[in-house]
Formats: structure tokens, C-alpha cells, sequence
């Protein structure tokens, strides 16, 4: 937690964009929200939010999306949709 908010960062090489997945406890995806890019970093804040939310990394390179879980999460949640994955 940042201050107000949540502050989401990742390291990514090579990506063309990189989005926040925002998923409910029972899987229901809510949001998906754009991140702004510094050089391989990116990066997004989010002010307010709700603790029990489920998020993963949503990156594009090559035209070919994945979500990926965050590399430094010290509690992994795996949603019956990615397990199907």
C-alpha cells in the first residue's frame, strides 16, 4: 500500500503494453487498466482499492497476450479460470 492507494510496478522486457487485471473473489475480472511504461518498468497507482482483490499482469508482446501472476506476490490465489489455462 502507497499513502491512499496500491502502487503495482514490473519489470518487462520487450512488452508493447501492459495492463493491471483487477478480479473479484470469485473470479468475476472487473477491470483491466493501462500502464504507463519508463523504460522496461511499468508501472501504476491506484488510489483507494479494496485489499481482497485478485490481480494479475496482462502483457502484450508480438501481438500474443498472457497473464502473469506477479512475480514478488507472497500469497498466490489461482482462480479456477487460470488453472484452466
Amino acid at each position: 500500500a502507497h499513502g491512499n492507494g496500491y502502487n503495482f510496478a514490473v519489470y518487462v522486457d520487450g512488452a508493447t503494453q501492459v495492463n493491471l487485471c483487477l478480479y473479484s473473489r470469485s473470479g468475476e475480472l472487473l477491470h483491466t487498466l493501462p500502464m504507463q511504461r519508463s523504460e522496461s518498468v511499468w508501472h501504476l497507482t491506484i488510489i483507494g482499492g479494496a485489499p481482497d482483490l485478485i490481480y494479475c499482469f496482462e502483457v502484450e508482446r508480438a501481438e500474443i497476450k498472457q497473464q502473469l501472476c506477479d512475480p514478488f506476490a507472497k500469497n498466490l490465489n489461482l482462480l479456477a479460470e487460470w488453472r484452466k489455462r
